[in-house]
């Protein structure tokens, strides 16, 4: 379902015109819980954009989490609440090619990594991935960061949940960007 001033080109495609200082939303229901996808959005005009992500059953939003933009780059830094069996994090893929990533994981005032994984991320996708899955960690965790080292660059964002319905998006600290002018240079020389 969306506003009346989108035009919908079968599932996958829509088209709107934004006049200034206007407004277009456009609403995605889930088929099952975890309902997610990958969505490219190509303007001719800067705009603002908000993604907004509800839990709920029905028509009622039990919670909701405004989604930050997210930077794509190969290494990011997340901040982990104690509660790591309440938080996910989404990483997003926009390239042709499968990303592989390497999470490592560090309690915070510690130097050493307690925990490391790999996760696949399949090219144009969007993976969902629960800390709880990926790290065993003692009782007494009391916090720390997630880095995440891939193959390409991708964009993650974090969702923690402090209850069973109310839960926040917190973006990454993306580090390493990749430079596609300097690697030209580089290659030059």
């Amino acid at each position: 379902p969306s506003s009346a001033d989108v035009v919908k080109d079968g599932f996958r495609r829509a088209t709107f015109e934004l006049p200034r200082d206007g407004r277009v939303a456009m609403t995605s229901f889930g088929r099952h819980s975890y309902a997610y996808g990958y969505a490219t959005l190509e303007c001719e005009g800067p705009v603002e954009a908000h993604s907004l992500l509800t839990v709920g059953d029905g028509d009622e939003a039990d919670g909701m989490a405004p989604i930050p933009p997210a930077q794509f780059a190969r290494e990011l830094r997340l901040p982990v609440a104690p509660g790591l069996d309440r938080m996910a994090i989404f990483l997003t893929n926009a390239g042709e090619a499968d990303a592989v990533c390497t999470a490592s994981l560090t309690p915070t005032g510690r130097e050493e990594t307690a925990a490391a994984a790999s996760i696949e991320v399949g090219a144009e996708s969007t993976a969902l991935r629960f800390l709880a899955d990926l790290f065993e960690l003692p009782d007494d965790f009391a916090g720390g960061t997630a880095a995440l080292s891939c193959d390409r660059e991708i964009a993650a964002v974090a969702l923690p949940t402090t209850a069973a319905a109310a839960f926040a998006a917190l973006p990454p600290v993306a580090q390493g960007f990749q430079d596609d002018t300097k690697d030209a240079e580089d290659e030059g020389n």
